[in-house]
């Protein structure tokens, strides 16, 4: 008997994807999983059955492969790859509808697909187009949604540049702007229908108290008495928003439209994973009230937010993933500080959302404050290394829901399987609820309180046991799907052990069917097993004729099934009873894996809340680390925060200016509101807010306004932003680059520092700074930071400000030396804050320094000195230049020993000047009266 090279060749492929039928995107969880494990190969595989003689096996050709794999489970991975790449972009959307009346009334609501949350706010009256910004750029939203009565006004705001009437999707590049504006219909914006479709949501019924509230009108089935009438849905609504507020409910009814179109066009009538995309499981009030507002203007003039093109071509795109990059700026020194996703997006949150609440500021200070302490370094590099491994479990839930359990091919942040991130995370979600327990000094952090509160050890420790004893996590790496451990299910195993056993089986029936072929044939034949398709007796092809060389004996024909690479491929009467004996075998395991991952999915989607919750505790417990370790690296102090009405800074650093230079230096600010009445209108919003602890009846006096003055280059404008970014940062709970800082609540921060021009607005830059000024006036209260730079200059010669004890003056100190002889190097910048005002501009020093030429310089010089003694600059500008005198009087010496010596008519030639035609060319008209009154006088 020749000896056999045995082998296994098998197809991984899924009986059960095969039969789904399901959509491109909506399967149910059962099809998903089968579909996601899938990975169809035509060549050799770890599970592939062959017994063959001497020669290799031989492989379908391509073409033949792609007939024989090419199914709807095929397709289907590749949709579910599609979907599992957008994920990612999906969750990252925040949805906002907003309208306002002809009267001002604004309403809003606005969705976050990552919290599957719905927003609400109260009706804002007598509101403006400014107050449509400041949503704006409160809530940062990836889609617009606008009603097409809308003002034109509200349209400009949103897309400048678009034309009356247009929808900005409507134009050939949708993705000019930072958002998706998508302008709609006005019956999407009705109070009644959106009501009405809120309502439909059925929220909180499953959870919440089940009662049956029903009124006369209402029709209720027989069989449908669990269900509430419409009454009992319209007060729980009502006990979660203000469905008072008509404007802000008709916004949802837009957006609720909305969110179901999406889930349309991705999904076919009647998929139960519908439901899963963009569903609300929460609505919830929000408020300015307790934001500081800051304006997209002064986000950009501070430095806070710099969102610039990703320098890498391939990762530009409109979305917000791969669209922009952080550049040089404040929330820029920080966000990479952060490990996980959650983490960066709540950050980047409290710095587009500065708080009002001194309360939730001092937590965080705190926090930050416990965390930098070096005798918590161990605690503090333990979490970090914790947190590079956790999730976001949001998206992991998304991902079991859809039945996703294996990675995405190419796609980095799911390199590991769900199962692999659920089980990392319940481990290291159990380590940081350990590692906080040594934090010392951390028995009043509320985080900590929180994570050990709500961290619930037994069932994250279940969860992950379950998941050990259940996945292969090796062999799924390997095969890339989910495989069950050994001793899980003894049907599962039974037929694993029937699948390890086809090696003899097929051996044995090599050897019996190559008894009947002739002996130089014997060695050609080959016995192999492929999924779906089942066993098969494969022998060379003729290469003369194209034929099979052997094809059975004429009592027993074997019939053809295919032929690639030179091999033909037969079913037999042997092989067709092993294919209804043993089936197709690896399809049944896969099968039974695929149901099995199913009931782990549905015990692991029992605890979605609690693990999205620790998820999100993960997040805020990141973006602290990241202001903790931001303080230490940055070198920053933790502010002092209070009710009065105040800015006290000590030896005050500019964050961003300190990176880019050797030395910086700090300087002092002090500078005190107007006095705060509590109860009064204005102030009504910190009276929550205060305690004993906070408040003080004796207030620091100070200016309330500084008037910063000097040269150019002396740093003002370094001055000025860094007293804004000092008062924004200790806002977010940040520490601030200071020796120490006394910061008062600020609601507002509002600067005119930059000039924004664009050709879209068809105004002057001067007009633009006007609007700038106007806005910050009329919105400042006597709790607003107004920072100016550069507007209004040269008024205090004209008398109109006046030293008082609200109005102080300071300048920069600049040493003049002027004993050297080269101008540009007179002046020295100390940079050092001094009161008063600055004496000299020094604007020759800073011309010569940038290259103006020296005599330009000395003109100027000499003009000053004329200012300061009260000389009329008219006048002095009128004089000429000495040796521009000398040349005219040497020119009129010379004209008159000319006429002299011509013996010209001086007489004639006055008369013939006051007849001279103006419109003609001035020189030939000068010539011709000389050439005429040289002759007359030669006749003569």
């Amino acid at each position: 008997m020749p000896s056999r090279n045995l082998r296994f060749k098998m197809a991984s492929r899924s009986k059960a994807s095969r039969s789904s039928g399901s959509s491109r995107i909506g399967r149910t969880n059962r099809t998903s999983i089968a579909s996601q494990h899938s990975d169809v190969r035509a060549v050799s595989g770890p599970g592939s059955v062959s017994s063959q003689h001497h020669l290799d096996h031989p492989r379908p050709s391509a073409r033949q492969a792609e007939s024989h794999n090419t199914s709807p489970g095929a397709l289907e991975d590749d949709a579910t790859t599609e979907i599992d790449n957008n994920d990612d972009d999906i969750l990252s959307e925040v949805i906002m509808a907003i309208d306002m009346t002809l009267r001002g009334t604004v309403g809003c609501c606005y969705y976050v697909a990552r919290e599957e949350k719905l927003y609400f706010m109260e009706d804002i009256q007598i509101g403006d187009v400014n107050t449509v910004d400041t949503l704006k750029t409160f809530i940062g939203p990836t889609v617009v949604l606008l009603s097409i009565k809308a003002s034109d006004s509200v349209i400009n705001l949103f897309d400048p540049e678009a034309k009356s009437g247009e929808s900005a999707s409507s134009t050939n590049d949708p993705f000019r702007l930072p958002f998706l504006l998508d302008i709609r219909p006005s019956g999407e914006f009705c109070y009644d229908a959106a009501k009405t479709k809120l309502m439909t949501l059925r929220l909180g019924e499953i959870d919440g108290t089940q009662l049956n509230f029903v009124v006369p009108g209402d029709h209720v089935a027989a069989h449908d008495d669990d269900a509430p009438g419409q009454q009992c849905q319209l007060l729980r609504l009502a006990g979660w928003i203000d469905v008072e507020s008509r404007v802000t409910v008709g916004c949802a009814g837009a957006l609720l439209s909305y969110l179901q179109r999406r889930r349309a066009a991705a999904y076919l009538p009647g998929d139960r994973a519908a439901h899963m995309m963009f569903r609300v499981t929460t609505l919830e009030m929000f408020s300015l009230r307790d934001k500081m507002f800051i304006n997209a203007d002064t986000l950009r003039s501070l430095g806070i937010i710099d969102a610039e093109a990703h320098p890498h071509s391939h990762n530009r795109g409109p979305n917000a993933n791969s669209g922009a990059k952080e550049g040089l700026s404040v929330y820029g020194l920080f966000h990479h500080l952060a490990r996980t996703p959650q983490g960066k997006c709540l950050l980047r949150q409290r710095f587009m959302r500065p708080s009002l609440d001194i309360d939730a500021i001092n937590e965080r200070l705190d926090a930050v404050s416990v965390f930098s302490r070096l005798e918590n370094a161990p605690v503090f590099d333990a979490l970090v290394q914790h947190l590079r491994n956790v999730g976001n479990m949001r998206v992991i839930a998304m991902s079991v829901r859809k039945g996703i359990s294996g990675p995405a091919p190419g796609r980095k942040s799911l390199s590991r399987s769900v199962w692999t991130s659920v089980r990392e995370f319940a481990f290291h979600a159990l380590r940081i609820k350990d590692v906080l327990q040594d934090v010392i000094g951390g028995d009043n952090i509320a985080i900590r309180n929180k994570i050990l509160q709500n961290f619930e050890g037994y069932h994250l420790a279940q969860i992950g046991r379950k998941i050990s004893e259940t996945v292969d996590f090796d062999k799924s790496d390997e095969e890339r799907r989910t495989v069950i451990l050994p001793g899980v299910d003894e049907e599962l195993d039974h037929m694993k052990r029937t699948l390890d056993g086809l090696e003899s089986i097929l051996s044995q029936v090599a050897t019996r069917l190559s008894e009947a072929m002739p002996a130089e044939l014997r060695a050609a034949l080959n016995v192999i097993y492929f999924p779906q398709i089942g066993f098969l007796v494969i022998v060379p092809m003729d290469p003369l004729t194209g034929a099979a060389v052997y094809d059975g004996s004429l009592e027993k024909p074997w019939e053809m099934m295919f032929s690639a690479d030179d091999q033909v491929y037969f079913k037999t009467s042997e092989v067709r009873e092993m294919d209804n004996h043993f089936g197709d075998v690896y399809g049944m395991i896969s099968d039974r894996e695929i149901e099995i991952s199913h009931e782990l999915a549905q015990y692991m989607l029992q605890y979605e809340g609690l693990f999205t919750t620790c998820s999100d505790m993960c997040g805020e417990l990141d973006s602290l680390l990241a202001l903790a370790q931001g303080a230490k690296k940055y070198n920053l102090v933790r502010p002092r925060m209070t009710l009065e009405n105040i800015v006290q800074i000590e030896q005050g650093r500019h964050i961003l200016q300190e990176q880019t230079v050797t030395s910086f230096v700090p300087n002092d600010t002090l500078i005190v509101g107007g006095k705060t009445i509590y109860g009064s209108d204005a102030d009504q919003q910190y009276i929550s807010y205060t305690s004993p602890q906070y408040s003080s009846e004796n207030s620091e006096s100070g200016p309330s306004m500084l008037v910063l003055t000097g040269p150019n280059y002396s740093g003002k404008s370094i001055y000025l932003k860094q007293v804004a970014l000092i008062v924004f940062m200790a806002h977010v709970g940040s520490f601030v680059p200071a020796a120490s800082a006394k910061i008062g609540l600020t609601d507002k921060i509002l600067s005119r520092v930059t000039t924004r021009e664009t050709v879209s607005r068809a105004q002057s830059a001067f007009m633009i700074d006007l609007q700038q000024i106007s806005l910050a006036l009329n919105l400042a209260t006597r709790r607003s930071l107004l920072i100016i730079d550069e507007f209004g200059k040269e008024i205090f010669e004209m008398g109109l400000l006046s030293s008082q004890p609200s109005l102080a003056f300071g300048h920069l100190e600049v040493k003049v030396d002027s004993e050297k002889s080269q101008v540009d190097d007179q002046i020295t910048y100390l940079y050092n804050f001094r009161e008063g005002r600055s004496t000299s501009s020094f604007g020759t020093c800073c011309a010569a320094l940038n290259g103006v030429p020296g005599h330009i310089v000395r003109r100027a010089e000499d003009l000053i000195l004329l200012s300061i003694k009260g000389a009329n600059l008219v006048v002095a500008c009128c004089q000429m230049p000495e040796d521009e005198a000398a040349e005219l009087e040497e020119a009129v010496r010379q004209m008159a020993t000319i006429f002299d010596l011509a013996n010209i008519d001086k007489e004639q030639i006055a008369k013939d000047f006051l007849n001279i035609n103006l419109n003609d060319e001035p020189k030939a008209s000068l010539s011709d009266i000389f050439t005429v009154s040289a002759v007359t006088d030669s006749h003569s």
